[in-house]
């Protein structure tokens, strides 16, 4: 339980960090093509910006034995898309363990043309919607 907490908020300072950085980038004149992969905040949801082709990373903490699960729907993929799906088990599974499905889910985007669009997050918990974040992303 505690590494989950001390993963939250390390990513959380972490997206916290990367959302500053891109809003000092808006005020100049001459937006920046940058292509960095910026880091979403899996705990609350904020307004990001990206350039075309740049990417935008998602990672979620899951548990499927105990029915933890995430979902994302994108409001306009011409916007923005679903490069990358994938789950990382935090422990190698063996024959016989139980339990051990913990992990977590790294959902990858990418910016393809300008426009504004949304990504909601939805946690599960057994089949049932538990929280859901909306995420709006401006593409320059």
């Amino acid at each position: 339980m505690n590494y989950f907490i001390a993963l939250s908020l390390i990513l959380t300072l972490s997206a916290c960090a990367e959302t500053r950085q891109t809003q000092t980038n808006t005020t100049t004149t001459e937006p920046e093509k940058s292509t960095k992969q910026i880091t979403l905040n899996p705990l609350m949801a904020f307004d990001y910006l990206l350039q075309i082709n740049q990417t935008a990373l998602l990672e979620m903490s899951e548990h499927g034995s105990v029915g933890s699960t995430s979902e994302v729907l994108i409001q306009d993929e011409t916007i923005l898309t679903l490069v990358s799906d994938e789950f990382k088990y935090t422990k190698e599974p063996k024959e016989g363990m139980t339990g051990g499905d913990a992990g977590t889910r790294s959902y990858i985007f990418k910016a393809l043309k300008t426009g504004e669009t949304t990504i909601t997050v939805k946690d599960i918990y057994r089949g049932k919607l538990q929280s859901e974040n909306i995420y709006s992303i401006t593409v320059q």
